[in-house]
């Protein structure tokens, strides 16, 4: 019995040692205060000793998972003491810039459209002759009033003005005097002094106006500073056949005493200058003025009417405001 005992106690104590090294397999538990240790430290400190890695393997043992029996707050803790996290891109800027350049594009725009639509808006207003490169010297045209009667004197079918001829006369220019010798729109002027104009004919004139059926006679004349005369006659007959036949007649077998000699001017005015048409101009042009005058005078005939209009300048009488008269008047008259 003694030798079982001893047999018992010696197997006792040779099963000991082989029992030892199975206990520190358990793995201690990690706890919230021991995380920042667990942390830095590396995994191989508290596994198992494991296999050799292969020599193609690189990854660090770091980087292994941890237990899974670790919570979710230490995973985060771990990953981001192994892995710091990189810098994350700056947010982009809002536009500013963009809409600063925008804007101040568009101004620069509008700026130079104002501008330029007011230097075209001055070009046009200027007159000609007022723009600095293209100033020329005045033709010598005159500035009338505005011809509010064009329209209210046109002829009726049978030749008649429906309006007093008296409203047809053609103003006078700017800067003008007119002559208060002349009756104007304010009355009419007899036959017998328009028969004056023929001098030593005024009578067989005069007559001629009877003759003919001539009803009254509209009279009006100024001056120009430069010194030129102007005459305007407007005489109105019963009929536009009486008007022409009167028209014929003068043209033919008298001549003004201050124009003896006088040709035809062949510049006469037409529907290119605005005459309407049915008018008739005859323009005259003295040869060898007689006094110290020189006269430029025109028959125009317009329905039952016939104008005279005369231009009496010393030296001589400029053309321009003499045409410029005459195509007025025939459009008044219309």
């Amino acid at each position: 019995m003694t030798d079982n005992h001893a047999t018992t106690a010696d197997t006792a104590t040779t099963a000991e040692p082989a029992a030892e090294p199975t206990e520190p397999t358990a793995e201690p538990a990690i706890t919230p205060a021991a995380l920042p240790a667990a942390a830095a430290a590396p995994a191989e400190a508290t596994a198992p000793p494991a296999e050799p890695a292969s020599p193609k393997s690189t990854a660090p043992a770091a980087e292994s998972a941890p237990p899974e029996s670790a919570p979710p707050a230490a995973e985060a803790a771990a990953a981001e003491a192994a892995h710091p996290e990189a810098p994350r891109p700056a947010a982009p800027r809002p536009p500013r810039r963009r809409l600063r350049a925008v804007l101040r594009w568009t101004a620069a725009v509008l700026v130079f459209a104002v501008a330029g639509g007011g230097s075209a808006y001055a070009l046009t207003r200027a007159q000609r002759t007022d723009l600095p490169g293209l100033a020329t010297p005045g033709d010598g045209r005159l500035a009338f009033p505005a011809l509010t009667a064009v329209g209210q004197g046109r002829v009726n079918p049978g030749g008649h003005h429906l309006t007093d001829v008296r409203q047809l006369l053609l103003p006078a220019p700017e800067g003008a005097k007119p002559d208060p010798s002349f009756p104007g729109r304010d009355a009419y002027l007899s036959a017998s002094a328009y028969g004056k104009l023929y001098g030593s004919a005024a009578t067989t004139e005069t007559n001629r106006l009877s003759e003919n059926g001539c009803r009254r006679v509209a009279a009006t004349a100024w001056t120009l500073p430069d010194g030129t005369r102007t005459q305007i006659y407007l005489l109105q007959f019963g009929s536009s056949g009486l008007a022409s036949e009167y028209e014929n007649e003068v043209i033919t077998d008298a001549t003004l005493a201050d124009a003896p000699q006088s040709t035809v001017d062949g510049t006469v005015p037409g529907a290119a200058d605005g005459v309407p048409p049915g008018t008739l101009i005859n323009p005259y042009n003295e040869d060898d003025p007689s006094g110290p005058t020189h006269l430029r005078y025109a028959y125009i005939v317009s329905g039952d009417t016939v104008a005279l209009v005369i231009s009496a300048h010393k030296g001589s009488t400029a053309y321009v405001p003499f045409r410029q008269t005459v195509t007025l008047q025939a459009q008044l008259l219309g």
